[in-house]
């Protein structure tokens, strides 16, 4: 039989990694994928169910019956749809009973013991709370392994976009403007812009002192007598 494309598993916890790997379906996988892809989307709601007792015992009898589905399915297609194929190492048969086996028989068992017991304390006093805390602990476990089981049957049956408009996958969201900006990487650091030095103003030059030139004083003439230099020459002689 044709085979079709390589499908990547990896179940959450509590399914045991060794059930993790590739799944490389033929056509005999995908048809008995389809009819457990339309059991699971009938019976499950992409959100996990309000917890209130009625709402929780509806859901614990639909995943029942997902359960008991799941089995009928791979006995009547038979133990090659247990058998890996091409360069998988999985299975739809592995895949399917590992998650029944790990996740919702244990699961469901618990749950309903969890509710049970929850409802006689009606949520009341330490124990009540305690158990409202397990009981929201192990449905939340379940719902998580769920999704992302359907989502690989999804893959095998060719029908991703019929799971994606039912199920409104997170990765096919509208990116919100937060989400934008935290896939954006974070930008460089904005250089510094260089800053134009201020130019100083240069000190006022010394001012330059003033000279006054003054006329040299000129002595004031003597009243002239009207005698010679030489007679005045022997005046004074005689006088000293």
């Amino acid at each position: 039989m044709q085979e079709g494309p390589t499908i990547l598993v990896r179940l959450p916890a509590p399914v045991p990694d060794r059930f993790s790997g590739t799944w490389q379906p033929d056509a005999r996988e995908r048809e008995a994928a389809w009819e457990l892809f339309i059991e699971i989307a009938a019976r499950m709601s992409p959100e996990e169910p309000p917890f209130d007792e009625a709402a929780l015992q509806e859901a614990h009898g639909s995943l029942s019956a997902v359960s008991a589905t799941t089995g009928e399915i791979l006995r009547r297609y038979g133990p090659t749809v247990a058998q890996a194929k091409g360069e998988g190492n999985l299975s739809l048969g592995l895949i399917s009973i590992a998650v029944v086996s790990s996740v919702l028989r244990p699961g469901l068992a618990q749950w309903q013991t969890l509710l049970k017991d929850f409802s006689s304390t009606r949520g009341g006093g330490t124990a009540g709370i305690e158990l409202g805390k397990d009981l929201r602990r192990t449905v939340g476990v379940i719902h998580k392994v769920l999704l992302v089981y359907i989502d690989v049957v999804a893959q095998a049956a060719g029908v991703s976009e019929i799971h994606q408009a039912l199920f409104q996958v997170a990765t096919d969201a509208p990116v919100t403007s937060t989400e934008e900006e935290a896939e954006q990487p974070a930008a460089a650091p904005k250089a510094p812009e260089p800053v134009a030095p201020v130019a100083e103003e240069p000190p006022p030059a010394p001012e330059t002192p003033r000279i006054t030139l003054k006329a040299p004083v000129q002595p004031e003439p003597e009243p002239s007598t009207g005698e010679s230099f030489a007679d005045r020459f022997q005046r004074l002689r005689y006088q000293s």
